[in-house]
């Protein structure tokens, strides 16, 4: 996926379609908290059919360089907003990205996670996506369930689970250089990515056991900046144990705060920007100091552009093969007949 091209009068001609229809923009939302429709999955979200199970970010006539950057969101009960505020500024974002140079040709992937023990839709994958329409698609399609178990965990293992083993992106398959995984959240992983679960969501593929949680963070590093941001305005956004467990799972550099969720989108370009050596670490806090993040916050994202400056810039190299993905679980044999996948 990634073929588009974005464009700002793209995404306002989108926005004004979906105006017009009468639609919400987050219209599964509406749909199902209205009884319209059924809290399932929406099936484009879905990861339960086999040719719907891998996401793949690809160069393209468009994009010969692409750059994949996927962003996931906890739509669990104190973090609803995330996303809420993202919508109406993605044209901040993809400005940061694309008019600013940060990461050009770049293919962008919403999620969504809650809790899988619980939730009814705990799990919502999105495409890697470059124009305004398919990037809006995402937020039309999403439920906002505002979940979660009532304990300090949400099923943030099964996206790093995902990331590692079922997305393709082709700049690190071919040119050695990783994508960006950002996860928004506030409470902690469990500690195994559960077997079990993971065929629920893939239609009864997955992995034969448990994977232990630092095991899976391992596989996802190898073709990810993996970056958890924890918003301030949420029911554990300053709990020291949360901070602590991420920052020794991650590396504390990976590990940041956002002090508004109006802040979200200056806050991804920047990370990005610093990562790929384009914006001095003294830039970035001033640019953040701009848009009103206070003392504390900036303290932090200082500490984290320190050493989070240049580890991702552009390299050119021999083809990387050695973390391109493979299907570590077991994989299904064809179906000599149709030609298909018996899971």
């Amino acid at each position: 996926m990634g073929y588009r091209t974005y464009s700002d009068e793209d995404l306002l001609k989108t926005k004004k379609t979906i105006k017009d229809s009468g639609k919400d923009t987050f219209a599964r939302t509406a749909d199902i908290r209205q009884g319209r429709t059924s809290a399932v999955c929406h099936e484009k979200l879905s990861i339960a059919e086999e040719f719907r199970r891998n996401r793949e970010s690809r160069d393209s006539d468009a994009h010969p360089q692409s750059n994949a950057l996927a962003l996931w969101f906890d739509v669990t009960g104190s973090l609803l907003n995330v996303p809420k505020e993202l919508e109406p500024n993605l044209k901040d974002l993809m400005g940061y990205l694309l008019e600013k140079n940060y990461l050009p040709d770049v293919a962008v992937m919403f999620s969504a996670v809650g809790d899988s023990t619980c939730d009814r839709v705990p799990f919502q994958v999105g495409q890697f996506e470059s124009g305004a329409q398919e990037l809006m698609n995402f937020f039309q399609r999403v439920y906002l369930e505002g979940g979660g178990g009532g304990q300090n965990t949400e099923s943030y293992q099964n996206a790093l689970y995902y990331m590692a083993r079922h997305t393709q992106i082709d700049c690190f398959e071919k040119r050695g250089k990783k994508g960006y995984f950002i996860m928004f959240g506030d409470e902690l992983p469990y500690n195994n990515v559960r077997a079990s679960e993971i065929k629920d969501l893939m239609g009864g593929f997955g992995p034969d056991e448990n994977i232990p949680l630092k095991k899976i963070i391992e596989e996802a590093n190898k073709k990810y900046v993996v970056i958890y941001i924890i918003p301030r305005e949420t029911n554990n956004g300053r709990d020291p144990e949360i901070w602590s467990t991420w920052r020794g799972l991650l590396g504390e550099e990976f590990v940041m705060g956002m002090e508004k969720t109006s802040q979200i989108c200056e806050l991804i370009g920047t990370i990005v920007g610093v990562c790929e050596g384009k914006v001095s670490p003294q830039e970035a806090v001033e640019n953040l100091k701009k848009k009103g993040v206070g003392k504390e916050y900036l303290e932090i994202s200082q500490n984290a552009f320190v050493k989070l400056y240049g580890i991702n810039k552009d390299k050119k190299g021999d083809t990387v093969t050695s973390f391109v993905t493979k299907a570590k679980d077991k994989e299904p044999k064809k179906d000599k007949k149709g030609g298909g996948l018996k899971v």
